[in-house]
């Protein structure tokens, strides 16, 4: 039998203002698809996905495993991985450069 993989992430928008960059504390979900299970996602990981009839991006803060069948959830799928972060920590408020830099961004 093969190993379930996360199919579920938590993410939250953002925006720059002021040379800050905003992070909405609310929690949304999506959908990761089969294809886009290989590129695992992971927290810190920048996606594109669907909100408001637009692809935006999103800042992941948790990849998990939901059984959708047993609870009967619908969620939009995630379009794609953007970017990799290998030093992400979880702030509400940071400077552009700040998160430049912490992100490490490597496009895929």
């Amino acid at each position: 039998m093969e190993e379930k993989t996360p199919n579920t992430i938590i993410a939250h928008h953002f925006h720059v203002k002021d040379d800050e960059v905003i992070i909405n504390p609310n929690d949304y979900y999506w959908h990761i698809p089969k294809d886009l299970r290989k590129a695992k996602i992971k927290p810190g990981d920048v996606a594109r996905v669907p909100a408001n009839n637009q692809y935006v991006l999103v800042i992941v803060t948790k990849v998990f495993r939901e059984e959708i069948e047993e609870t009967g959830r619908f969620y939009l799928p995630v379009i794609s991985k953007i970017s990799h972060n290998k030093n992400y920590k979880k702030k509400k408020k940071r400077k552009t450069e700040e998160i430049k830099i912490s992100l490490d961004i490597t496009m895929q």
